[in-house]
C-alpha cells in the first residue's frame, strides 16, 4: 500500500517504483529511559497526582452512598453546647448514614434537653430544640434579640418538620385499627405542634384484661414492623364504677 503518493517520473517520463518503506508515515517513539531526570520527576508527580485524585473520589462516592439521611440541627440559644452520639456539632444540616442519633444539649442558665431519635434511608428529621431558661434568667429571649430570632425559626421549624414527618410515617397505612376482639383501639394523632401521638384505648375495666390488651398492642406494633417506643402515646381506660 502506498497511501494514494503521486509517482515520481524520470526526466524521460519513466515512472520510478517506490517500496512501501519509502512512503510509511515516521512513527511517534516514546522512551522514557531516553528522558532527563527532571522531566521524569514531573511525569511520576503528575501520574501519582492523578491516581491519589481517583482514589479520593471513590471514596467520596462511596461515603455519600452510605450517607443516606439527612439530619437537621436548630437550637437556641446559639452559645449551647450540643453533643450528637458524643461528637460535638454545629446548628446546620449534615448528610449521614442511617441509624440512632442520641443529642445532649446544654448551656449556662438554661435546662438541659437530651433526646433519640432514628434516622432511615431517606429520612430528613433531626433535633430542633429551644432550651428554656432558668428561673433566674427568665427575660433572656427578650433582651437577645438574635437568640430570640433564633427560637422563633426553630419552633416554626421543628412544627412544620414535624408535620411532614407524621404524615408520612407508615402508622397511617394500618390504623385507624381496632381488634377484632374488640379489646383495643389503636388511633394516631397529631398534636397542636404537628407531632404525632398514638391513642390508645382499652375496652375493658378489668386490670388483667387491660394488660392482656396492652400485650397484644405491642404485638400489633411489631407484627406491622413498627416499634411501640419510636412514638408518643398514651392509653384511654374506660371509667368504671
Amino acid at each position: 500500500m502506498y497511501n494514494n503518493q503521486p509517482p515520481i517520473f524520470t526526466p524521460e517520463g519513466t515512472p520510478i517504483p517506490l517500496s512501501p518503506m519509502s512512503v510509511q508515515k515516521p512513527r511517534f517513539s516514546f522512551n522514557f529511559k531516553n528522558l532527563s531526570k527532571n522531566t521524569k520527576i514531573v511525569l511520576i508527580s503528575i501520574a501519582s497526582l492523578l491516581v491519589l485524585g481517583l482514589i479520593i473520589l471513590a471514596i467520596v462516592l462511596i461515603g455519600n452512598g452510605k450517607k443516606s439521611a439527612t439530619l437537621e440541627i436548630s437550637v437556641a440559644p446559639a452559645s449551647a453546647t450540643i453533643k450528637i452520639n458524643g461528637s460535638a456539632m454545629k446548628n446546620g444540616t449534615y448528610r449521614v448514614e442511617p441509624g440512632f442519633y442520641e443529642a445532649e444539649i446544654t448551656a449556662d442558665g438554661f435546662d438541659s434537653y437530651s433526646g433519640k431519635i432514628e434516622l432511615k434511608k431517606g429520612d430528613d428529621n433531626g433535633f430542633l430544640v429551644v432550651l428554656f431558661p432558668t428561673d433566674e434568667a427568665s427575660d433572656y429571649y427578650d433582651t437577645h434579640p438574635d437568640d430570640d430570632a433564633l427560637a422563633e425559626y426553630t419552633a416554626n421549624r421543628a412544627i412544620v418538620v414535624a408535620e411532614r414527618n407524621s404524615h408520612t410515617d407508615p402508622i397511617w397505612q394500618f390504623t385507624p385499627y381496632h381488634s377484632e376482639d374488640g379489646t383495643f383501639m389503636i388511633d394516631p394523632t397529631l398534636a397542636e405542634d404537628g407531632t404525632l401521638v398514638v391513642q390508645l384505648t382499652l375496652n375493658s375495666c378489668f386490670t388483667s384484661r387491660q394488660d392482656e390488651a396492652k400485650s397484644a398492642i405491642e404485638n400489633w406494633f411489631k407484627e406491622n414492623s413498627l416499634s411501640l417506643e419510636n412514638y408518643d402515646y398514651f392509653y384511654i381506660v374506660p371509667s368504671c364504677n
